[in-house]
């Protein structure tokens, strides 16, 4: 049976996607110490994971709730140790992370350097709550922008004029990033090559544990 060209075009398409999705996957980890309701943080998630869809990268996120005791109670099993990103949201910004602040009220905080045991990044519920108050969004909207954000700076993305990496978004930028554009061509091809390394780095880690080569 022969099969018109449209249809080979959109199956190519298709398996191009899937294929790219295949090498560009991303697993997040959600601690949230804030206790958000589950319907606000999923919508963040949503608005996070179509984020990085729009970059060609496909997200897993878990989330833990920390309840009394400081114990996980995780909506799924967490990935071994070092082989996803670590996000933490907190009530609100504490005191001691002042000094790695330059000004403002940030929304979050990405701790990266290598004088750091493990790099994870901070989101703030209280000051996200305010952002999303002064750009007249949903809150959810603005915490899953704010969860791209710093995730994105452990990717190893710095801050930009516009998008979503904006250092203080506002209703533009979150417009733009529901619209399916919260990077810039170089972002997405930075962000790409990152999660790429991220997945080589998690194979040889995981190779190391079995005992294997990799």
């Amino acid at each position: 049976m022969r099969i018109p060209p449209l249809v080979q075009a959109l199956l190519w398409a298709a398996a191009a996607r899937q294929c790219v999705y295949a090498q560009n996957r991303l697993t997040v980890a959600v601690f949230n110490y804030a206790n958000i309701p589950h319907r606000e943080l999923a919508g963040a998630i949503r608005t996070a994971r179509w984020a990085y869809r729009a970059a060609g990268i496909e997200s897993d996120w878990v989330v833990c709730n920390i309840p009394a005791g400081d114990s996980l109670d995780c909506t799924e099993s967490l990935p071994p140790d070092g082989l996803y990103l670590e996000l933490a949201v907190m009530p609100k910004r504490a005191k001691t992370l002042d000094v790695l602040l330059d000004r403002g009220e940030p929304a979050g905080l990405a701790i990266t350097g290598a004088e750091f045991i493990r790099p994870r990044a901070y989101v703030f519920y209280s000051a996200t709550k305010n952002a999303a108050e002064l750009a007249v969004r949903e809150f959810d909207v603005v915490l899953g922008c704010v969860l791209v954000h710093e995730s994105a700076h452990l990717l190893g993305l710095g801050h930009e004029k516009r998008g979503v990496m904006r250092p203080q978004i506002d209703a533009h930028d979150i417009d733009d990033a529901l619209a399916g554009r919260p990077f810039s061509l170089g972002e997405i091809r930075q962000l790409r090559a990152a999660v790429m390394r991220r997945q080589q780095d998690a194979a040889r880690l995981v190779a190391a544990r079995k005992g294997t080569p990799y």
